[in-house]
């Protein structure tokens, strides 16, 4: 019999106040409405457990949307850090002049920060773009740490809290990013030579990108997998709930092709999806589904009026 893990309660109360009304509002659902709901995945049930996944997510990634300003003045990490990666440069706001704005060099940069968990993703999707591109002379890949460093004009407010940010620039005598919304490593380069001043041989490059199309699979799983680990061992009550429930497993496994599809673009890889996903939805519809929810719902419930009851007797004595 699969059972709510037992530290779920407590990680309700630890540094999520935007959260903690929004549980309350979830938890405090009947086991009723929760058995009826989850009956359908397109209905209440589907609708508020997508919106707890992507809430874990989005809570998860670095997200400076609130700031109420921009920094004042340019802040730039160390301008002479060596890159770590074969083919991409690391460009701080010191050198953005040098690295991104080169009139002679057709440039895409990607501005990320540490703690974003698509950041991460994106990674191993950028090291093959380098890969795919290293005979290219009048190519660059760049990569910038968002979080270290600000240089005033070069991203807007909502470029910068969006991370990962693409920005395209054409070798041109004056500088004009694009910002860029593809992440696999196929589409990245069909774009790059479409938008590139200076023009490459396509056909290579895409063939050079496939000779190592097995290896940045396998490494986007291996981001997948730590992730998952990192969200069950850390402080993410909804990832806990989720991958510990009697379908979190086939949950487990449909998230991670979904991850591959949208990084790789591979069609073995989208084709899998499709009998996953209705695994999924038989599970999902299953009592023993249904019951864990009901007492997900009762633990929380109780523990959020015990912690409710512990802050107003604290304010009380205060």
């Amino acid at each position: 019999m699969f059972r709510v893990p037992s530290r779920i309660s407590s990680q309700f109360s630890v540094g999520r106040p935007v959260f903690k009304s929004y549980n309350r509002r979830f938890f405090s659902s009947s086991s009723s409405r929760l058995s009826s709901a989850s009956k359908s995945h397109s209905g209440v049930f589907g609708a508020v457990a997508g919106a707890l996944l992507l809430g874990s997510q989005l809570a998860w990634c670095d997200d400076n949307s609130n700031d109420d300003e921009l920094p004042t003045r340019d802040i730039s990490a160390c301008k002479y850090e060596h890159p770590t990666r074969p083919g991409l440069s690391i460009v701080v706001a010191d050198n953005i002049e040098e690295v991104v704005y080169d009139p002679n060099t057709d440039v895409l940069v990607d501005v990320y920060h540490p703690d974003c968990v698509f950041c991460e993703r994106l990674s191993p999707v950028l090291d093959q773009v380098a890969y795919a591109l290293a005979p290219v002379s009048t190519f660059r890949l760049a990569i910038m740490d968002g979080s270290r460093n600000y240089k005033q004009g070069f991203l807007t407010k909502e470029e910068l809290a969006g991370s990962p940010t693409i920005k395209f620039y054409p070798a041109t005598p004056e500088p004009n990013g694009t910002e860029v919304r593809l992440q696999n490593a196929k589409a990245l380069i069909e774009y790059i030579h479409t938008n590139s001043t200076h023009k490459f041989d396509l056909d290579a490059a895409l063939k050079r990108a496939e000779e190592i199309q097995d290896k940045i699979q396998a490494k986007i799983s291996r981001v997948f997998r730590r992730q998952v680990k990192q969200r069950l061992a850390g402080f993410d009550s909804y990832g806990v709930l989720h991958y510990s429930s009697p379908c979190g497993k086939t949950l487990t496994q449909l998230e991670e092709l979904f991850t591959l599809g949208k990084y790789t673009g591979d069609q073995k890889v989208m084709d899998r999806i499709t009998p996953v996903w209705k695994e999924y939805q038989t599970c999902i519809n299953s009592k023993k589904y249904t019951d864990y929810w009901s007492q997900a719902a009762e633990v929380c419930v109780k523990e959020l009026d015990a912690i409710e009851r512990a802050e107003s007797k604290k304010a009380a004595a205060n």
